[in-house]
C-alpha cells in the first residue's frame, strides 16, 4: 500500500465527514499545529499528501480558524509531493504557488455556504451525504491508483453531478501538472 500522509483539520461539523477520504490504516495528522505539519513534511518519505478541511486562497485553516496550518511558509516543503487539496479555494492556492496535484475550489460543504452562493433550499443532510460520498470516492481512487490527472472526468460522470450545487463543486476542481 502506498504511504500517504493525510492532514485533516476538523474545525466544524461539516469537516468531520472528511475522514471518509482515508482508511483506518492511513497515516493521519488530525488537527495538527503548523509546527507539527512542518516536522511531518520534513520527515515524510511518501509521494502523496492529502490536505482536508476549511481554508481560502492563502491556505488551510487551523482548527480554531485563527491562522493556517498550511500556508506560503510551507510551500517549499510541499513542492516535492503530489497534493490532493480538499478545501475551499485550494485551486487558487495551488496555482499561486505552482503545486502539483488535484485540488478543489469553492466547495459547498454546508447549507450556509449553499445559501450564500445562491443554492437555496439545499438540506444540510443532503450536502453532508454528498460530501461523504465525494470523500469515499477520493479514498477509492487513491486506493486503486487511479491517476489524479483524470479525476475531474471521473467526478463529472457521477450521477450526483445532476444536483446543481454538486455540479458547482465538481466543475471547479482542477489538476495541476508538475
Amino acid at each position: 500500500m502506498e504511504d500517504i500522509l493525510y492532514i485533516h483539520i476538523d474545525s466544524k461539523a461539516d469537516t468531520a465527514c472528511l475522514s471518509s477520504a482515508y482508511s483506518s490504516d492511513s497515516h493521519v495528522l488530525y488537527n495538527p499545529t503548523k509546527s507539527e505539519v512542518r516536522k511531518a513534511l520534513k520527515s515524510f518519505t511518501g509521494r502523496r499528501i492529502v490536505l482536508l478541511g476549511h481554508g481560502d486562497i492563502n491556505g488551510l485553516y487551523n482548527k480554531d480558524w485563527n491562522g493556517y496550518v498550511i500556508d506560503s511558509s510551507l510551500v517549499q516543503l510541499l513542492r516535492g509531493f503530489e497534493i490532493i487539496g480538499i478545501w475551499c479555494y485550494a485551486t487558487e492556492f495551488a496555482r499561486r504557488y505552482g503545486l502539483h496535484g488535484f485540488f478543489t475550489s469553492m466547495f459547498i460543504s454546508n447549507a450556509d455556504e449553499a445559501t450564500e452562493l445562491g443554492f437555496d433550499g439545499c438540506l444540510g443532510g443532503d450536502i453532508e451525504n454528498n460530501l461523504r460520498l465525494f470523500c469515499e470516492r477520493v479514498r477509492k481512487l487513491i486506493l486503486t491508483g487511479f491517476p489524479t490527472s483524470i479525476w475531474y472526468d471521473y467526478f463529472m460522470e457521477q450521477p450526483e453531478v445532476e444536483e446543481p450545487y454538486v455540479r458547482y463543486n465538481y466543475e471547479a476542481m482542477e489538476f495541476f501538472e508538475n
